[in-house]
């Protein structure tokens, strides 16, 4: 139905404030969009917004919104 999933498999972070899940051009959060809140680890999915054009985003991130602080990256595969 042209519905776009991140998948996370076997996830671990370390908890933090206002954590989010975005996907990013580079690991410097530069050109990103902001998929959803961090609400989950282990096995999970969110849905990606069918607008957004997947080949420009080649990281996702982990970001705290509230102190801008980078928890961790990932490259899309």
């Amino acid at each position: 139905n042209g519905q776009q999933t991140l998948v996370f498999r076997n996830f671990k972070s370390d908890t933090g404030p206002d954590l989010r899940i975005y996907l990013a051009a580079d690991t410097q959060a530069r050109a990103f969009t902001e998929v959803d809140m961090l609400k989950a680890t282990g096995n999970f999915w969110v849905a990606v917004p069918p607008a957004l054009p997947l080949g420009q985003q080649r990281y996702v991130l982990i970001w705290c919104k509230r102190f801008a602080v980078q928890f961790g990256n990932a490259e899309l595969n």
